[in-house]
């Protein structure tokens, strides 16, 4: 029979024990060229998005949403210059935090400086951004630099073999893990019998809108969406539990590839498909995903 003691050795040694920075240092760098690309997006529109001659300027912002969520807005004037300037200090800090330079100051710069571009104008943005603040904030907390950096590199360090404490690493798989439980939960609860019926992928790849490529046509029939429908209400829970078993890791995190891959391939969703498929990186092996870093940048070596 299990004791106390051995439940708390359990919870010490699951949130507190040391365990290879990699898995982190790989997500700051999915997440650093995430924020990059974001924020160039954000600078091309800037003026439709930001600007005072934009669709939500700062006047009708001010006066509805400025009071609900912190954003640096609040505390800067309505000059467009400022709204230039917070998009290039994000672009250089979300570049900084890409290559890990200062990429502890880095990260945490980016998540302010992230918040405030999105609670400035909340109708842009989707869950897919939602997790990256989520995922932003708990990455505050965590050692990102011991891996894969700059810093690691100027301080004579290795690349590949410093450790971290494991607790904001496994909040963040905590996380993923919830956003698929609570997906399948919200699509079962949607309506009487909508995804059970197939209701909610039939909308979806008929709305122009949001289709990217057409499906083919064997898929759009009603057995075809019915299919589509089940898949992924199927997957979602599999993948969200078959995360954290051993036997079962390697062929969620194949599951959730194809799932995203699917998504992006046929659906016009931003970078949602690429913002859950970053996260899955906190779930893979700290070795093979060593040995994955080291051959692409063997490659990048070689052809530089």
């Amino acid at each position: 029979m299990i004791s106390v003691y051995d439940l708390v050795e359990m919870w010490n040694s699951f949130f507190f024990s040391e365990i290879p920075a990699i898995n982190v240092g790989a997500f700051r760098v999915l997440m650093g060229l995430l924020y990059f690309t974001t924020c160039c997006f954000l600078i091309r529109d800037w003026e439709a998005l930001y600007s005072s001659r934009g669709v939500f300027h700062r006047d009708f912002w001010a006066a509805t949403n400025s009071y609900k969520s912190f954003s640096l807005f609040r505390f800067l004037p309505g000059s467009d210059s400022f709204v230039k300037l917070i998009l290039y200090m994000f672009l250089l800090s979300s570049f900084c935090m890409m290559i890990g330079f200062f990429a502890e100051l880095s990260v945490c710069v980016s998540f302010f400086l992230w918040i405030s571009l999105v609670h400035r104008n909340i109708y842009i943005f989707h869950s897919g951004d939602a997790l990256m603040r989520l995922m932003g904030f708990l990455l505050m907390f965590a050692s990102s630099g011991n891996s894969l950096s700059v810093d690691n590199i100027l301080g004579g360090e290795s690349l590949y073999l410093n450790s971290m404490v494991a607790w904001p690493q496994r909040l963040m798989m905590i996380q993923l893990s919830l956003v698929y439980l609570k997906s399948v939960y919200n699509k079962m609860l949607y309506g009487s019998g909508f995804w059970a019926y197939g209701l909610g992928v039939y909308y979806a790849v008929r709305n122009r809108v949001m289709v990217r490529y057409e499906m083919p046509g064997f898929l759009k029939n009603g057995v075809g969406v019915l299919m589509c429908s089940w898949i992924t209400i199927v997957s979602q829970p599999v993948i969200g539990l078959g995360l954290w078993f051993r036997e079962t890791k390697d062929y969620s995190i194949a599951c959730a590839l194809l799932l995203h891959g699917f998504f992006n391939l046929f659906l016009s969703l931003g970078l949602f498909s690429h913002v859950m498929i970053s996260c899955l990186v906190l779930f893979v092996d700290p070795e093979l995903l060593q040995r994955m870093c080291e051959t692409l940048g063997g490659l990048i070596g070689k052809f530089s």
